[in-house]
């Protein structure tokens, strides 16, 4: 389980990585260009520690891990799901830097994960 959880926290992460250099290269002087690097930033941290967390447990399953281990997945998860609603933000977000029209289609796309992610991860996190 780890492991798949490391390898979709780092291609998560290399896309808001990616994200972050795209933006950075941006010469545009614009708040939302800024909120976006901080947000991406933000979001690219977070995978990073994911997977360098869950890397960290090897192949060990969730039924061997001790009470200490046990609370640090537990906040890895946390980390994960709040990184996916901050990346789904920044997706929502990207339409604006273009025009109007594409930022209000991506803004009703984003809304639409935003649900669908809520429904998703309903019960997974306690």
């Amino acid at each position: 389980m780890f492991e798949q959880l490391t390898l979709v926290s780092a291609l998560l992460g290399g896309f808001a990585f990616t994200f972050l250099a795209t933006m950075l290269a941006e010469n545009d002087d614009k708040k939302l260009i800024s909120l976006m690097i901080i947000i991406s930033a933000l979001t690219a941290t977070m995978f990073f520690l994911c997977t360098l967390g869950w890397s960290l447990f090897g192949k060990a399953s969730i039924e061997d891990l001790s009470e200490l281990n046990l609370s640090k997945h537990k906040f890895l998860f946390l980390l994960f799901v709040f990184g996916i609603l901050l990346f789904n933000v920044l997706l929502a977000m990207s339409g604006w830097t273009r025009s109007k029209k594409v930022g209000i289609i991506t803004t009703s796309i984003g809304v639409f994960a935003f649900i669908s992610l809520m429904f998703l991860f309903k019960g997974s996190i306690s």
